[in-house]
C-alpha cells in the first residue's frame, strides 16, 4: 500500500511538473504581469529563463529594449506636461506650447509601448511552444489499479 501512494504522488507530481515551467502574461489595472508556477515574476527573470531559446530570447531583448525607451520617452513627455501644470499653481501663467509638445512626445511612447507588449506576448509564445515540445506526455498513457490474487497494483502503460 505504501509503495501505491508513492507511485501515485511520483506519477502525480512528474506530470504537473512537466507543465509547470510555462510563462504566462496577464493584463492587470495597471499594465501586465508574468506569471511562473503560480508566481509572479519580474521581467529581468522572464528576460533570463529565455536565454536557452535563442528566437524567443532575442525577441524578448528586443520587447525589453522598447519597453525600456518607451518608459524613458514617456517620463519626458509627462514631465513636461507636468511643468506647466506645476508652474500654474504657483500663479504663473499656463504654457500651453511646452504642455503641447509634453504631450505629443508622451504620446509618441504609446506605440512604442505597444510594440513592446506584442513583442513579448509573441516570445512568451515561442518559449512555451518550444517547451511543449520537448515535455509533451504521450497521449495514450494508461493508467490502470489493478487486483489479483497477489494484491492491490498500479499499471502504468504508455
Amino acid at each position: 500500500m505504501r509503495r501505491l501512494t508513492f507511485i501515485s504522488l511520483f506519477l502525480t507530481l512528474s506530470i504537473s511538473n512537466l507543465y509547470s515551467q510555462e510563462i504566462q502574461l496577464k493584463k492587470t489595472f495597471f499594465g501586465y504581469k508574468f506569471v511562473q508556477n503560480n508566481e509572479t515574476i519580474k521581467m529581468n527573470q522572464v528576460y533570463k529563463s529565455m536565454k536557452p531559446n535563442n528566437q524567443a530570447y532575442k525577441l524578448m531583448k528586443k520587447a525589453k529594449s522598447n519597453n525600456t525607451i518607451s518608459g524613458i520617452i514617456g517620463f519626458v513627455g509627462g514631465g513636461m506636461m507636468g511643468w506647466p501644470i506645476g508652474r500654474s499653481f504657483a500663479g504663473e501663467k499656463f504654457n500651453w506650447t511646452l504642455f503641447g509638445i509634453g504631450a505629443g512626445i508622451a504620446a509618441i511612447s504609446i506605440p512604442i509601448s505597444g510594440k513592446s507588449i506584442k513583442d513579448t506576448k509573441k516570445a512568451i509564445d515561442i518559449y512555451n511552444s518550444s517547451l511543449n515540445k520537448t515535455t509533451q506526455i504521450n497521449h495514450n498513457l494508461q493508467l490502470k489499479i489493478i487486483a489479483n490474487k497477489n494484491g492491490i497494483g498500479l499499471s502504468v502503460n504508455f
